[in-house]
């Protein structure tokens, strides 16, 4: 998981996690414990002062986010200059996407849309002045934005 990436790569580093879920709050404490503080939160309301931090993960929610223009606003401003998102999602190609949207409206998980590759890139780059997309297996991409 990317989270464990981040840590091994410094283990001194603070996190701070939120989820609209307090279901995912309970595991995402279960698996980390003390090595993150976590809260309730809206990825659209963030709960956090201006330039906060130096890297926004958001790992495999950006789909459910009814208003993910807020969403992408909202990691940006909390960025220091030169912060990072890190934005990993699922991905499907054309014609199964459009499928999947399709049966989404019909979904109780939560889902809203799966984006397109030029979809999630033009959104980044309203917010990110450098802006890179990579698909990362069949199911699945990682975006990166970083602020000015």
């Amino acid at each position: 998981e990317l989270i464990y990436q981040i840590l091994e790569e410094d283990p001194s580093r603070r996190l701070t996690g939120i989820d609209y879920s307090w279901n995912m709050i309970d595991q995402a404490k279960q698996k980390l414990g003390s090595r993150a503080v976590f809260q309730f939160g809206d990825a659209q309301k963030l709960p956090f002062a201006d330039h906060q931090f130096d890297m926004v993960t958001c790992s495999d929610s950006f789909h459910h986010y009814p208003d993910p223009h807020a969403a992408l606003q909202e990691m940006a401003r909390v960025l220091k200059p030169g912060g990072c998102l890190i934005l990993g999602d699922c991905y499907q190609k054309g014609i199964a996407r459009l499928l999947m949207n399709l049966f989404m409206r019909y979904s109780h998980e939560g889902d809203v849309k799966i984006y397109s590759k030029q979809e999630i890139t033009g959104m980044l780059q309203e917010y990110f002045h450098t802006v890179k997309w990579e698909q990362v297996n069949s199911r699945a991409y990682v975006a990166v934005g970083i602020t000015s």
